[in-house]
Parts: C-alpha cells; sequence; structure tokens
C-alpha cells in the first residue's frame, strides 16, 4: 500500500506490564532476523521506514520502536539508561521473539549499548551508528566546545533542553524547512547532498514530527540521561560492530569511538560520512547483523 508515494507501514502498540504503552513499526521480511530498532535524538520509529527495502533483500525484520517519551511510547516515572532493556526484554516477549540484534542510531545509541549488557544471551549482535557516546566523567582529548555545552551543560540548566526541543518541535510542524536547516547546520557536504534528495528529506520532517507529536519530553529526557555517567557491560554481548562518519558534526567523534572501545567494539570510521550516511547504506549494518542473527 502507499500513499502520497511513500509506502505506508501499519504500526503495533504494546501494554508493558506497569501499563506503559510501546508503538511500534514491524518492518522488512516477515521471517527475517529480528533486529530491535532505536532511533536517534530527536526521532521516531519512521527513521526505519527507508530501511525496508534493504531490510527484505538482507533477511531482516525490523522492529522500530518509539524510544521513552517519542511518538506513542509513555517514559517511565524515573528513566534510567540501566533499565531500558528490560522494555524491550517485554516488547520481544510480546512479540514472540526469543533473541534478536540491535541497532542504534545516533542518540539511540546509548539505549542499544546499555540494553545490550543488560540483555546478555537474549542479544544476538550490537550495530551502533553515529552513536552519542559517554562524556560525562570521562575527559576526552577533542571534544569540542559545542559538545561540551550540548551534552553537558545545557542538560543541567533545569528546563533548558525541553524548551530547546520544544521550540524545534514547533518549528518541525509549523515551518518544517526552518527545522531542517536547523538539524542540518553541522552537517558536512556529503549530509547536505543525502538531504537534498526531496525523499530522504521529507522522511526526516516526518520522523521528527511523529517522534514529537506530543510533545519534547522524549529529547529531554535523552539529554537529562547522555549528561550523567554511564558505562555499558559488553561482557556478555556476543558481537559489536560501530560505524562512524570521520566528518560527523552532530556528536562527538572522540565519544563515539571511546563507546566503541568500551564495547570492545569492531569500529568501522568512514571517510568523509556524516550523521546521515545509514540513508544510503542499511544493506552494510542489515547484512552484517543478519549474518549473527
Amino acid at each position: 500500500m502507499t500513499v502520497g508515494g511513500a509506502q505506508a507501514f501499519a504500526d503495533k502498540l504494546i501494554r508493558l506490564q506497569d501499563g506503559r504503552a510501546v508503538k511500534l513499526r514491524v518492518l522488512g521480511a516477515e521471517d527475517g532476523v529480528p533486529v530491535m530498532a532505536l532511533h536517534g535524538t530527536p526521532g521516531s520509529r519512521l527513521k526505519f521506514d527507508g530501511a525496508h527495502e534493504a531490510a527484505r533483500t538482507c533477511g531482516v525484520r525490523i522492529i522500530a520502536v518509539d524510544r521513552w517519551g517519542y511518538g506513542g511510547t509513555d517514559a517511565p516515572v524515573r528513566p534510567a539508561l540501566a533499565n531500558y532493556g528490560d522494555d524491550l526484554a517485554e516488547v520481544a516477549d510480546a512479540l514472540g521473539i526469543e533473541r534478536f540484534g540491535l541497532i542504534g542510531i545516533s542518540g539511540g545509541g546509548p539505549f542499544a549499548a546499555m540494553a545490550a549488557g543488560r540483555l546478555g544471551a537474549r542479544v544476538t549482535a550490537v550495530a551502533l551508528v553515529g552513536p552519542v557516546g559517554p562524556l560525562a566523567g570521562c575527559p576526552l582529548p577533542g571534544t569540542s566546545l559545542f559538545h561540551h555545552f550540548s551534552f553537558r551543560v545545557v542538560p543541567r540548566l533545569p528546563g533548558a533542553s525541553r524548551l530547546l526541543f520544544a521550540g524545534f518541535r514547533k518549528a518541525i510542524h509549523l515551518v518544517p524547512e526552518l527545522a531542517i536547516a536547523t538539524a542540518l547546520a553541522r552537517a558536512p557536504m556529503g549530509d547536505r547532498v543525502i538531504m537534498a534528495d526531496p525523499v530522504q528529506r521529507q522522511g526526516l520532517i516526518d520522523t521528527f514530527k511523529a517522534g514529537l507529536v506530543m510533545s519534547a519530553i522524549g529529547p529531554a529526557i535523552d539529554m537529562a540521561l547522555f549528561s550523567t555517567r554511564w558505562s555499558p557491560d559488553p561482557s556478555t554481548v556476543a558481537a559489536t560492530r560501530v560505524w562512524i562518519g570521520s566528518a560527523d558534526g552532530n556528536i562527538s567523534l572522540p565519544a563515539a569511538r571511546h563507546l566503541g572501545a568500551l564495547m570492545n567494539a569492531d569500529v568501522i570510521e568512514v571517510p568523509d560520512a556524516g550523521h546521515f550516511w545509514i540513508a544510503q547504506h542499511w544493506s552494510d549494518v542489515l547484512g552484517w547483523l543478519a549474518e549473527r542473527g
């Protein structure tokens, strides 16, 4: 089925034991290797719509979830990165899935990394793409003032993150082109070329709109969690690979590399690639996960 030239996908709502809702979208091969997919900051389950055909080809079944506070997913009263894996385990149980891979993009990276450590043998492999890495309590040479301010200072100012993303939420609904221009402010040429494609650009707009449809609480939670000390436990994770664009200005590259080191990961640094590299390389990442599923 298509709507406005784009394929329409059905969403599901799952209730957790404590009554909270998790909204998700299943893409790719119906009987493929299951992979839980975690979007960035801000974002939504729609982030993975563009991966549908690649997932079908690679034999992957993507379960794309709205993370805490985004789209149709409720946040816990006291969000903690260490507990996110418990929610994914409940989602997997509800879908009848025993073991699954994980992909975390950008702000989904910390959630995927921590969930993998929590769930141990239930996770077959972890793919992190342009992930946010740990900065708190870990001075990293080369971290820019912009990233230090964004991930260490702003989240500690009461209400600052929520106020900033509330403004972005308003912009993405009223003047989406202005919001996208803001999102691309630190983008290298490679990202600008990708987002010059009307399909990719509209997909990003739709992703942001869906994630911020109700409020800006999701990204505010993210920034608060990212600014705390967190460190994944890689001891029970079978395999981890990290893809980093060498020109990615949206994340702290030293922190992303540090996360890869903490997880004993195979780190691939893509020359001149930016934050949206994955939009044209879904098969690279999903194929790797499929081989380990």
